[in-house]
């Protein structure tokens, strides 16, 4: 499924970033005609160490610094769970998201199609 992502997102991105929040559980995240929406855990890494992440994260305005910056492509998240992205932003970041429970899915919307993440679901993984 993260090939699929990254096939839909070639002729959009950049995808600038209009908003960025956290309220626990839920990060929100988006632009002009998309957006991404988790309750699961994720992590901003920069230069190969994280630089954020959910747990460190207090208040809904403590991501706003990504406000302005963009997403410029994706990549799973992990080989070994190859159903949960990696979106690489501008700046050199990378937002990891972690799926925990197939009850709580990643969401990201496209103008032209929706995506729900379940590295759960077998047909997604691969």
């Amino acid at each position: 499924m993260i090939g699929d992502i990254g096939v839909a997102i070639a002729g959009l991105v950049p995808l600038g970033i209009d908003h960025a929040s956290y309220e626990y559980p839920a990060l929100s995240i988006y632009g002009k005609n998309w957006s991404l929406n988790t309750d699961s855990s994720w992590r901003l890494v920069k230069g190969g160490v994280v630089f954020l992440g959910v747990s460190e994260t207090q208040g809904p305005e403590a991501l706003t610094f990504l406000e302005g910056e963009s997403i410029i492509g994706v990549r799973p998240q992990s080989e070994l769970v190859r159903g949960d992205p990696a979106f690489e932003l501008t700046g050199g970041m990378w937002l990891e998201i972690f799926s925990d429970q197939g009850v709580d899915p990643w969401v990201f919307s496209l103008p032209q199609i929706v995506f729900v993440g379940s590295p759960y679901d077998p047909e997604q993984v691969g």
